[in-house]
């Protein structure tokens, strides 16, 4: 059941996630052709370079604005709308019914952040190119330099290579995602409890959230001030950080769970 859940999840997202990321991907491509092109000699009108440089833009912020809001939209309307009469009339757990939507949620978030670094990869990818043909440099070479300053970087900040370093970013923005999305779900299935302005109960509930975590931060980095060492705090902080995103989430999931099969006040 949980499959049949998450084919319906997906559907319903596909179409208007791949096209804002999709077009973010497109929009890369564009100004990767005109930076070739100018290279080459074309002349580009300033008032094309300013338009596109503007569109670019605000597709990139467009495309994680609207992957963020269908993931929060998805998930109030297939629970807490007309349509969480169909959905709480299913054969299918509350687990199911919150696992299905974050899967698929998880999915474009990840894939979200993949297309704007690859879209800015795909524009700079001329640049870089025409640099190394100018300078006489090879591509071996730029990657030893490249390694040299993030293996400096990396031990300045307390890792132990850079490699380890990737791997510790890299699971932390996985927490951190994991905990945006429950946290999305948290506050808009907080928001159901009250009898009108669900919506605005739980915009509210979000920022008033929020700033209680920023000062909880502001509290963890103090502390990892004082206990860490100057090239471990960073780390520390990241890893004290995580931790308590990671705590949040579980008590995030446990308390949509209970909503959903305890409280659920449909509209």
């Amino acid at each position: 059941m949980l499959k049949k859940c998450l084919k319906h999840e997906w559907k319903a997202t596909w179409k208007s996630m791949a096209g804002i990321n999709g077009a973010a991907l497109v929009l890369g491509l564009l100004g990767s052709l005109g930076i070739i092109g100018t290279l080459n000699n074309m002349r580009i009108p300033d008032i094309v370079v300013f338009l596109y440089v503007f569109a670019y833009v605000i597709i990139l912020i467009a495309s994680a604005a609207v992957t963020y809001f269908m993931i929060a939209s998805r998930y109030y309307k297939s629970i807490f709308t007309d349509e969480g009469y169909l959905t709480n009339t299913l054969p299918v757990t509350s687990d199911q019914k919150i696992l299905s939507k974050f899967l698929v949620s998880l999915f474009w978030a990840v894939a979200n952040i993949l297309c704007i670094f690859g879209s800015v990869a795909i524009l700079l990818a001329p640049l870089l190119s025409e640099a190394l043909k100018r300078t006489d440099e090879t591509w071996d070479l730029l990657m030893r330099e490249l390694d040299f300053i993030f293996t400096v970087l990396a031990r300045e900040l307390g890792f132990s290579s850079f490699p380890m370093m990737i791997v510790f970013m890299t699971a932390l923005c996985f927490v951190s995602l994991v905990y945006c999305i429950m946290n999305f779900y948290f506050c808009i299935s907080l928001g159901n409890l009250f009898s009108s302005h669900k919506i605005l109960a739980a915009v509210l509930i979000y920022f008033g959230l929020n700033m209680i975590l920023q000062v909880a931060s502001a509290g963890i980095s103090f502390f990892a001030a004082l206990t860490g060492s100057d090239g471990a705090v960073f780390s520390l902080i990241m890893l004290l950080t995580a931790l308590l995103e990671l705590v949040l989430t579980i008590v995030f999931y446990f308390t949509n769970r209970f909503i959903i099969d305890r409280k659920l006040n449909l509209q």
